[in-house]
């Protein structure tokens, strides 16, 4: 036992959020159901199930695997997870976890940042096809300015793209994160490291993103031709690329924490107050950014969750997109072997599948093992 690693069950019913569902919920839904909003339109489905299940996961009651011991067949339950999007904290880690052991090869990475003009946000509000057409768009211009640094056409980088909806206090931000490696693999799957960033090259890029997103807008119909060329003409364009952060090889506790950035939840969990009495949640945030020039507010509850709503993904629309190397048509020499493949040393922990379904337990299981 004592080589075994010390397990810590989660407890999310001692947390703010947990509370403000269990006593505002029904209040929520109820208003929200009555008639659609004036700016989130109908209550979504996949929002209901979303704060529902968060309600269950990580409880034992609502069901549970069993670990043994190999060596000592000592038992322990292990609850299960929601495995929703959006909201819970533990499944959000799990996504970033099977990134890191199983599908991101070990180079140095580069995390991008894409902030887009405010006067085009609204857009992406009521229409989540923009998110993959803006990473297209980016992707061809990264890899191509790549491919030109590196002088080879058949170089690939592995491309991650992870979708943002919010901003410090949960207000509506449409932003873009990329996890991109910070050189690219030849058809062989060897890897060629691409030399030190020049800062020149930013404003280049920016500027040319610029162009090809107003372009795309105005052949969706969100802009007209006119307004393009007037928003082309303005001395501050409001698109902003970042690419500060870099994560060295070898560096994998690092990258599972840029990982862990790209997918979380859109709240500060430790930053929640609720009162019960008054039904007002005071939600301070990390720090500030951008305006207001603080970094808190104070909601009514069912403002606060309907904040929280705006940031669920809708369903069966991807958050996380896989390109060039990374896309599933590549042949992945390069890829780290999964660790489901491993063999269990003595004095791990394994699970019982009679526990439950046979069919259903390792989709059950996975995200939380």
């Amino acid at each position: 036992m004592s080589s075994s690693p010390h397990y810590r069950p989660r407890r999310p019913q001692q947390g703010a959020l947990y509370r403000v569902l269990l006593d505002q919920l029904e209040t929520f839904l109820a208003e929200r159901g009555a008639g659609p909003d004036p700016v989130r339109g109908y209550l979504r489905p996949e929002v209901r199930k979303t704060f529902e299940d968060y309600l269950e996961c990580g409880v034992l009651r609502f069901g549970f695997a069993r670990l043994r011991c190999q060596s000592c067949r000592n038992e322990r339950l292990l609850a299960l997870s929601c495995r929703r999007r959006g909201l819970c904290p533990s499944c959000q880690a799990a996504w970033a976890d099977w990134l890191t052991d199983e599908v991101l090869p070990d180079v140095a990475y580069r995390q991008w940042v894409l902030t887009i003009q405010k006067w085009v946000r609204v857009f992406f509000r009521h229409d989540g096809g923009l998110f993959k057409a803006l990473s297209r768009i980016l992707n061809d211009l990264l890899c191509d300015w790549m491919q030109v640094i590196l002088g080879r056409g058949d170089r690939r980088p592995a491309v991650l793209y992870c979708d943002q909806t919010f901003g410090t206090l949960l207000a509506h931000h449409p932003h873009q994160h990329l996890l991109i490696s910070d050189g690219a693999f030849t058809r062989d799957a060897r890897f060629v490291s691409m030399p030190r960033l020049r800062t020149k090259d930013l404003p280049a890029l920016t500027e040319a993103l610029r162009k090809r997103v107003l372009l795309m807008l105005t052949r969706r119909g969100k802009v007209s031709s006119a307004t393009r060329r007037s928003m082309l003409g303005w001395p501050h364009s409001g698109f902003h690329l970042d690419a500060s952060v870099r994560v060295p090889h070898g560096r994998r506790s690092r990258l599972r924490k840029i990982l862990c950035y790209l997918f979380r939840h859109p709240f500060h969990a430790e930053g929640i107050v609720y009162q019960p009495e008054t039904g007002k949640i005071l939600y301070r945030a990390k720090k500030r950014h951008g305006l207001p020039k603080r970094n808190f507010h104070v909601f009514d509850a069912v403002e606060f969750l309907a904040a929280l709503s705006d940031h669920i993904p809708h369903r069966r629309r991807h958050q996380e997109r896989y390109y060039a190397a990374l896309h599933h048509s590549t042949v992945p020499a390069f890829r780290r072997p999964p660790a489901s493949r491993v063999q269990p040393s003595p004095g791990t922990w394994q699970t019982r599948a009679g526990d439950v379904g046979q069919s259903t337990y390792g989709a059950c299981t996975r995200p939380i093992l």
